[in-house]
């Protein structure tokens, strides 16, 4: 049995604060020493219990490791002593005291417990509604051929002051702080899908549609299609359409066929044309860098097997001399400062599988672990802020969060809590973030200001829209959907929700892939793990 323990390290274990050379020696040896074992499971149900009570009565989180080290050590004290029986002259007056005490603690609880439900009751947010001001609430009622708009209705309404980035925070007991997001409500639309809308200059009360006719024969898969407004949300279609910008979008898609079986990437200019693959096979996530004349142009996840070299890659878009960013078979979901060669990536890398925050450099130095818990990175313009879905520190407060590269460790803010919020994507203009949500029961696109105001959802249709990323010049969205005929990439202009469809992929491709190794090792793949990226070049 071995005998040096390694009781100091347990804590730093838990917390995820050891590099893996020392994990791996922490994990070998609790294999085969009992006492260090049971000393784990005793810190980890001190943790899950005195935790949450701590942070619950107190305010503040679970009691520091010396604490908690100083208490295991009485216990096992006070176990060690114990005697089966024992007499003691002092034993009544012992009991008389222990009784005592017992009453103390039973009055102690009850008088917290009077605390908390006090402060439940009045810890409710306030939001003052000027009465003065009156909104005028469009409800639009639709059918095949025609639309209703009936105005006006008084109604009153709170108001829409956009959140400042800090002012308006609230501290949590953890050091981090939650924003009051706020409310946004669309149109009510009581129509299941449109198309076109045009309003009719010589009626002020009633919309005509256009229904849509879908071309005979079925297009042929990855041709370009014509240009389609977003259903249901009524607009006026400009005169001048916006032109989609150039550039490349890259894209992801796992091959169904037996004799395939594994993730293809794409390339695929926004028109729809010259469309290719990649050369290297069972890759994805890809990431383009936003700066052409970068050293490294591209970075994605190998799905290759965990005993393969290959791991988080950057190679040219000709897939010549791809080089391996990370050693680690769980990195994932990569994405790049647009002004340096650094990358920022998500990996369960660590025993508990949790999902963590990491940078690299593009040739693999640096390495540098953030200490924050999180996935789906993506930097802001100025190299430093991200955004990433996450929670606060204690795992509560969740949804899209921001930070930077020196404190995101213990300074992130909440930029959106909607728990349901995925894969955002921070604009090359730096004054939005576009993100997915099913909040609404439906997965849809929406965007929400660099400093958490102004929420405004994108796409309004029964299908499945996703993965969004931005044009680089911030004006389009391309994403994925199934609206139509099957899946297909799809871009978006954002200020006229104007839409186009890319190209139509083939049936046997499809996001998700088949359950079992190595895709599923951890936990299973959906289809919102995967990302796009749109370049410039």
């Amino acid at each position: 049995m071995p005998t040096k323990h390694v009781d100091d390290q347990i804590e730093a274990y838990l917390n995820g604060h050891l590099t893996s050379e020392e994990r791996k020696t922490v994990e070998a040896h609790l294999r085969k020493c009992p006492i260090c074992a049971r000393l784990l499971f005793d810190t980890q149900r001190l943790k899950k219990e005195l935790g949450p009570v701590m942070h619950t009565v107190l305010g503040h989180p679970t009691p520091p490791p010396m604490l908690r080290q100083r208490v295991r050590a009485a216990l096992h004290e006070q176990q060690r002593h114990q005697r089966w029986f024992q007499w003691d002259r002092f034993g009544p007056l012992r009991f008389l005291s222990a009784a005592g005490n017992a009453a103390l603690v039973v009055t102690l609880a009850f008088g917290a417990y009077l605390v908390i439900r006090s402060q439940l009751e009045v810890d409710a947010v306030s939001v003052p509604i000027d009465t003065a001001k009156e909104a005028t609430e469009v409800v639009v009622t639709a059918s095949p051929t025609t639309l209703s708009l009936q105005l006006p209705v008084t109604l009153t309404s709170p108001p829409t002051t956009p959140l400042p980035r800090k002012p308006s925070s609230t501290p949590t007991p953890l050091g981090d702080t939650i924003p009051v997001p706020t409310p946004t409500t669309p149109p009510v639309v009581t129509e299941q899908e449109s198309d076109v809308v045009e309003i009719k200059p010589d009626s002020a009360t009633a919309l005509e549609q256009s229904a849509y006719q879908p071309p005979q024969p079925p297009p042929i898969a990855h041709q370009p299609k014509a240009e389609r407004p977003l259903d249901a949300w009524p607009t006026t279609v400009p005169r001048t359409q916006p032109r989609l910008p150039g550039g490349t979008i890259a894209y992801a898609l796992y091959d169904t066929r037996p004799e395939r079986e594994l993730f293809t990437t794409f390339f695929i200019s926004p028109d729809g044309t010259h469309q290719r693959e990649y050369s290297l096979r069972d890759v994805s996530e890809p990431a383009l860098h936003p700066n052409k004349a970068h050293d490294y142009t591209l970075a994605l996840r190998s799905w290759s097997q965990p005993d393969h070299p290959q791991k988080l890659l950057v190679s040219p878009l000709d897939g010549t001399t791809p080089q391996r960013v990370s050693p680690y078979w769980e990195d994932a979901q990569p994405d790049w400062a647009p002004g340096d060669d650094l990358v920022i990536y998500a990996s369960q890398r660590e025993s508990d599988r949790h999902w963590g925050l990491y940078t690299a450099r593009g040739d693999g130095t640096q390495e540098r672990n953030l200490r924050r818990a999180g996935r789906s990175p993506s930097f802001s313009p100025d190299n430093n802020t991200f955004v990433f879905e996450g929670c606060d520190l204690s795992g509560n407060d969740c949804g899209l969060w921001v930070g930077d590269l020196e404190t995101v460790e213990y300074e992130a803010r909440p930029l959106h809590l909607d728990p349901q919020a995925k894969s955002p994507d921070w604009s090359p203009k730096g004054n939005k973030i576009v993100y997915i949500s099913e909040q609404d029961g439906n997965w849809d696109l929406y965007t929400v200001n660099s400093d958490g105001s102004n929420v405004t959802r994108l796409t309004f249709r029964s299908a499945v829209d996703g993965l969004p990323t931005w044009s680089p010049d911030g004006e389009w969205v391309a994403f994925v959907s199934d609206h139509g005929q099957g899946w297909g990439l799809w871009a978006v202009h954002v200020e006229t929700r104007l839409t186009k469809q890319i190209t139509e992929f083939e049936d046997y491709y499809t996001l998700t892939p088949k359950a079992g190794l190595p895709y599923n090792l951890h936990a299973e793949r959906h289809w919102w793990d995967e990302q796009l990226s749109w370049s410039s070049y």
